[in-house]
């Protein structure tokens, strides 16, 4: 795997509120600059595990981001959103 920059501008985040976001775009991970820096760590390693599984797993990535027509936001914050529930346990290990 490439390495990936890793860029604290929240004017470049597509969803206001979360703390920071994976890029597939751009291949590049977002972080919110004014969240609280004890939190970046976490959310390096749960946007990582996306690039990750974008790479290794990148149809259901992106199945789940670009094409499950609101299932993503409705299941967000559960354990059915495997990208989420994995990205969660990795990010928190």
């Amino acid at each position: 795997m490439d390495p990936i920059p890793v860029i604290f501008n929240h004017t470049m985040l597509t969803r206001p509120g979360v703390g920071g976001q994976y890029d597939f775009i751009r291949h590049v991970i977002i972080i919110d600059e004014k969240e609280n820096q004890n939190e970046y760590v976490n959310i390096v390693y749960h946007e990582f595990r996306h690039y990750w599984q974008d790479i290794f797993f990148h149809r259901i990535f992106r199945w789940w981001v670009c094409n499950s027509r609101g299932l993503y936001r409705a299941y967000y914050n559960t354990d059915f959103c495997s990208i989420e529930a994995d990205a969660r346990v990795y990010g928190a290990s």
